[in-house]
């Protein structure tokens, strides 16, 4: 069975970060096994965590999709949520 994950890595096209979001969101356990999906577009009042999951010890995981290459800016967006 072809997931969404892997038509995602061979299609050329444009895609949009909701694209890319919907499509880890539905598939986390493709990340990593035990990864459970909690909510996205989590308001923590610094930012919007873009999908807030949980590792299978219950840690939580902030997920952070990036269209575009990240940069040093991705990283200190992703610092502020913890």
């Amino acid at each position: 069975m072809v997931t969404e994950l892997e038509v995602l890595k061979v299609v050329e096209k444009d895609l949009v970060e909701k694209d890319v979001q919907r499509a880890f969101d539905e598939n986390l356990e493709a990340i990593e096994e035990g990864l459970r999906f909690v909510w996205s577009q989590v308001n923590i009042g610094v930012g919007v965590i873009d999908t807030l999951a949980v590792d299978r010890n219950n840690v939580p995981v902030i997920i952070e999709y990036k269209v575009d290459k990240a940069d040093i800016y991705s990283l200190v967006q992703v610092l502020k949520y913890y």
